[in-house]
């Protein structure tokens, strides 16, 4: 008996552990104002609920080269993003007073989501001009911020990448929400061994690729008019349609 009670003991506790991770997680975006305040605790409950689903697949990755925590925080921080790219084009389509009057939420419901839409168009348009300042890699950054973002890739991006290595390049470049940002950047590192014939590490491509985030983030923001960070910039690339990106 003492074996079950044990057991429930230490459910519990996980339970309570991956609750105040996610309070705290998702408590950072609504401060960033990623996440309404109305919305934040569905979306805590919505990623306790999926990480409780996939609780022995996430324990089963935990490789321990960080705390436990950490490990928890890395792995909400991840979902949580997800559940932003999803639900933020019909977060800020609801008007806040939901009692005024239906015609006037309407309106002003339609005119909020048309101007959300402008200016994310505008912004994705403004990101695919910062890749043209890559002269010429502005199809690698593209398809490595997607892998490291956890995107879909399509098989043009490896394609325009990869060339004739392109189907070993989508094996390669696998997207998996699991993976850890170290394996991450090994796998990338494989790929430019591949396409590029050289022989790196995953730390020299961990290097590049959070210089080039630094400066596309640099870039947009220069004006004033944006503030973006990584998380806006991950927003950015799954808008960013493949037959619009940059080529070698």
């Amino acid at each position: 008996m003492r074996f079950f009670r044990n057991k429930a003991t230490e459910n519990d506790e996980l339970i309570a552990q991956i609750s105040h991770v996610a309070e705290t997680v998702v408590g950072r975006y609504v401060v960033k104002k990623a996440i309404p305040k109305r919305e934040q605790e569905d979306v805590k409950m919505v990623v306790l609920e999926k990480f409780l689903l996939q609780r022995d697949k996430i324990m089963a990755a935990f490789q321990g080269k960080a705390s436990l925590n950490t490990y928890f925080v890395a792995v909400l921080n991840r979902m949580v993003c997800e559940v932003i790219r999803k639900e933020s084009r019909h977060w800020y389509a609801v008007v806040e007073n939901e009692s005024e009057n239906e015609s006037f939420q309407y309106s002003l419901s339609s005119s909020m989501e048309a101007e959300k839409e402008l200016i994310l168009k505008y912004e994705v348009v403004r990101f695919h001009q910062t890749l043209l300042f890559f002269n010429g890699t502005g199809d690698k950054v593209n398809l490595f911020l997607k892998f490291y973002f956890g995107l879909p890739i399509q098989p043009l991006e490896y394609e325009r990448y990869g060339r004739h290595h392109a189907r070993e390049l989508s094996t390669i470049l696998q997207v998996d929400e699991m993976l850890s940002k170290g394996t991450a950047f090994n796998q990338m590192a494989k790929a430019v061994n591949l396409v590029e014939g050289k022989n790196l590490k995953g730390d020299a491509v961990r290097m590049w690729l959070n210089n080039q985030m630094d400066v596309i983030l640099n870039r947009l923001n220069a004006s004033g008019g944006s503030q973006h960070n990584r998380e806006s910039l991950a927003l950015l690339c799954e808008l960013s349609a493949v037959n619009t990106t940059t080529t070698n």
